[in-house]
């Protein structure tokens, strides 16, 4: 426990209710929100992963980390992916760092199973963005390793929706008859493929800024490695 620790409750309830922190609104009226999109408070970080301290941990419940998540992908694909995460780090004793961020703004006719805002519950004139896809990327260490770069590294980007990520085989009337999940490994890209998705995002959404991983790495070759083929020696 670091002396640092403190209660981020004052914060919270200086803006917002108990009541009201705990609801989304669904819009009064459409097609989308019933049988496509269920959100929920979905971590970027999950909080298991910052039991450091109490205020890293409480951190991770901050709107900072927080964005509204189709239910259905945070209990199934983003949920699977960070357990592989939690147990290449508790069993295989890897050293992992991941960065965490989200793609672009759903909604639209073309996607009509995520809805581009929708109200926040304690101001109806306030909206709140729903994210297209939640990416990760992961550099990792393995057991014993003494290398200065990462042994492996690569990215994820997981669609924000039901539809995407699930798995849905119908019976002869169009009912759904059995639904699974999709393997996280489905939505894995290289550093590379990953940057290159969300520059070309940031670029039609006029931002000047670039998304550049792994850039404190000096040695040009195998900054390439693992951008490109996952791995610092190839």
């Amino acid at each position: 426990m670091k002396s640092d620790d403190y209660q981020f409750n004052t914060q919270i309830e200086e803006y917002y209710l108990e009541e009201e922190y705990d609801k989304f609104d669904p819009p009064s009226s459409g097609t989308w929100w019933g049988p496509y999109f269920w959100p929920v408070r979905g971590h970027l970080s999950a909080s298991t992963e910052r039991s450091r301290s109490i205020k890293d941990l409480y951190s991770t419940f901050l709107t900072t980390n927080i964005v509204p998540q189709d239910k259905k992908g945070n209990g199934s694909v983003w949920s699977s992916f960070e357990t592989h995460l939690q147990t290449n780090f508790k069993e295989l004793q890897h050293k992992i760092y991941v960065v965490s961020g989200v793609y672009g703004t759903g909604g639209g006719q073309s996607n009509p199973n995520i809805f581009q805002e929708f109200q926040a519950q304690t101001n109806p004139e306030e909206k709140i963005a729903v994210p297209d896809k939640l990416w990760k990327v992961v550099m990792g260490f393995y057991k014993g390793s003494t290398s200065e770069y990462p042994d492996y590294a690569y990215g994820v980007l997981v669609p924000n929706n039901a539809l995407d990520v699930l798995e849905i085989e119908y019976n002869n009337k169009g009912k759904p008859r059995k639904v699974t999940s999709k393997k996280w490994s489905d939505f894995r890209y290289t550093i590379k493929e990953l940057e290159t998705i969300l520059n070309r995002d940031l670029e039609d959404s006029g931002e000047s800024f670039e998304y550049d991983f792994l850039s404190n790495i000096t040695d040009p070759q195998i900054k390439k490695n693992l951008k490109e083929k996952g791995q610092s020696f190839v």
